[in-house]
């Protein structure tokens, strides 16, 4: 009797999974991020003395940067990375 709900619930979680996995593999398209066309104003982010900025990378594409230079020489450097899609805020 356990033996027969034992499988019986395995056959359950094995097919829950192999349906969310099927689910994600059809739909994965709808998961991605949408990026933002616009870039905001660097008005906007308050940052005190932030320099807009665009860089190239070696497949030529172009990304914003803001960059804040230290107040001394000898500090370290913060680098962030907003993440997938969206802009700098």
């Amino acid at each position: 009797m356990i033996r027969k709900l034992l499988k019986a619930l395995i056959g359950i979680v094995v097919f829950a999974y192999v349906g969310a996995a099927s689910y994600m593999g059809v739909f994965q398209r709808s998961f991605l991020y949408k990026t933002m066309a616009e870039v905001p104003a660097l008005a906007d982010a308050k940052l005190p003395g932030a320099e807009a900025a665009t860089l190239v990378s070696g497949d030529r594409i172009r990304l914003n940067a803001w960059v804040v230079p230290p107040k001394e020489t000898a500090r370290a450097i913060f680098l962030y990375f907003h993440g997938n899609a969206g802009n700098l805020m």
